[in-house]
């Protein structure tokens, strides 16, 4: 168990993630969900357990594996620390595979998505015709023959989100090279102009691969 004083440095760590127009002020109601951003995690989502007069006790969020994502222990914060901070939507705290249907769209949030698909083994996730990849630092059964075929022979989708560019609406697959692969091919095919795809990342965040 945590102590007291290491619950309170912890909490000393807290800070609110986002301000300024358009920001949703969080809620103080018991079971109110918001954002704190953290030395370690840069932002974690945590609800509002118990409600005193000056401070409140928060529960950081738990996807249910092992190891806990973030710390276990309820964490006293200040009241007036989580009177400056922005509400967090709940509803996707599990994650999506394209973050422009996330209810919360800052660096906080897309980080926790992002992490959470990793515990997950979902190295890619979308954002809009964006693709987001993370290097897992380990072999992942992802680019067989076998996926080759799965993403070639997708059944093609009728619709196309001009905002999204890549054609990935409908697809009943996880978000993929491949998809990207195929999308541009189609797109060649269909139109006879010529595609690019753009890849970009830090020396060993696995451009290669």
């Amino acid at each position: 168990m945590m102590s007291a004083k290491k619950k309170n440095e912890k909490a000393s760590k807290f800070k609110n993630i986002s301000k300024g127009e358009g920001v949703k002020v969080a809620e103080i109601s018991e079971g109110a969900w918001v954002w704190f951003e953290d030395d370690d995690f840069v932002c974690v989502p945590v609800e509002l357990v118990r409600i005193n007069k000056d401070t409140v006790t928060v529960r950081m969020f738990d996807d249910g594996q092992s190891p806990p994502l973030y710390t276990e222990e309820l964490v006293p914060v200040a009241i007036d620390e989580i009177k400056e901070c922005s509400s967090a939507d709940s509803s996707h705290l599990m994650g999506v595979d394209n973050m422009i249907h996330l209810g919360d769209f800052h660096l906080g949030a897309i980080l926790h998505n992002i992490k959470i698909r990793m515990r997950k083994n979902l190295i890619y996730t979308h954002i809009g015709n964006i693709l987001v990849a993370v290097n897992p630092y380990e072999p992942l059964p992802l680019y067989s023959l076998d996926m080759v075929s799965k993403y070639a022979n997708e059944a093609k989708r009728s619709t196309k989100d001009d905002q999204m560019g890549v054609d990935t609406s409908g697809s009943q697959l996880p978000p993929h090279i491949y998809q990207i692969a195929k999308a541009a091919y189609s797109e060649m095919i269909e139109t006879g102009k010529n595609q690019s795809i753009v890849i970009s990342g830090e020396s060993g965040s696995g451009k290669t691969e």
